[in-house]
């Protein structure tokens, strides 16, 4: 693990991945991977960059990997971490997360008419029985590259990163709140969110409850009440912290 106040991925973990996405190349007879991440439930495009997430990941079986950012902002934060010293596993980060920037960089990289797997456009998580990636952004490169074989891999890829290395599983907290007498969920749940962040680095993906939007205040929590709570977080990939409130 790296030297850090905070729970941080090496080399070799990003090495065990990459080999991951080799294989699963390999064996399906693919030349090149794209990774959707955009606005994923998993973000899935991190899995491979550890970076910002949000944008798209072009994975070759030889040579380099692209990450097309979706904003000009991804890419100034990236380059000042770099100029930091702060270990990066993307050398190659550029602004096209789009259907233009993924034709473009295919047509680079002359895989125009190779035999591609992608990632986002079929069933994935829970909620995505029919992908994530944008339609127009999709319909866009299959126009582009009518010559291209493209076959849909969400499932054999995450089927090989759902098992978790030691370094992953280290990035899996539990959390807990204890209340103030007379509290109700709604300051509870801010802790547990601030707790979630500062110790995980993730964002919520969804199981919020629904009184955080609903004009609900929330129960009180008496005496010897719990209110259990589980956090669907974006790290890494497929992770999920489990909070309890109680008093």
């Amino acid at each position: 693990m790296n030297n850090a106040k905070y729970p941080a991925l090496s080399l070799a973990e990003r090495d065990r991945r990459w080999a991951l996405a080799k294989s699963l190349l390999r064996e399906e007879g693919l030349e090149c991977l794209i990774i959707f991440g955009s606005k994923g439930r998993e973000q899935l495009d991190r899995y491979l960059t550890n970076d910002r997430s949000g944008g798209i990941v072009i994975y070759p079986l030889e040579g380099e990997l692209v990450h097309l950012a979706w904003t000009v902002f991804d890419l100034a934060s990236h380059m000042e971490s770099s100029l930091r010293g702060e270990a990066s596993w993307v050398s190659d980060m550029r602004v096209g997360a789009s259907g233009v920037g993924i034709v473009d960089m295919l047509r680079e990289k002359g895989y125009e008419n190779a035999a591609i797997g992608v990632i986002g456009t079929q069933a994935g998580g829970p909620g995505e029985f029919e992908g994530w990636a944008p339609y127009a952004t999709w319909k866009y490169v299959l126009d582009a590259l009518p010559k291209a074989r493209f076959r849909d891999v969400t499932v054999p890829f995450l089927e090989r990163i759902w098992p978790k290395s030691a370094e992953e599983l280290a990035l899996f907290v539990e959390d807990q709140v204890t209340s103030q007498n007379g509290w109700t969920q709604v300051p509870m749940y801010g802790r547990l969110l601030l707790a979630s962040r500062v110790s995980q680095g993730g964002r919520i993906l969804f199981r919020v409850p629904l009184w955080t939007a609903a004009l609900q205040g929330g129960r009180k929590v008496g005496d010897r009440g719990t209110s259990s709570l589980e956090l669907m977080t974006a790290l890494p990939t497929q992770s999920i912290a489990d909070a309890s409130m109680s008093r």
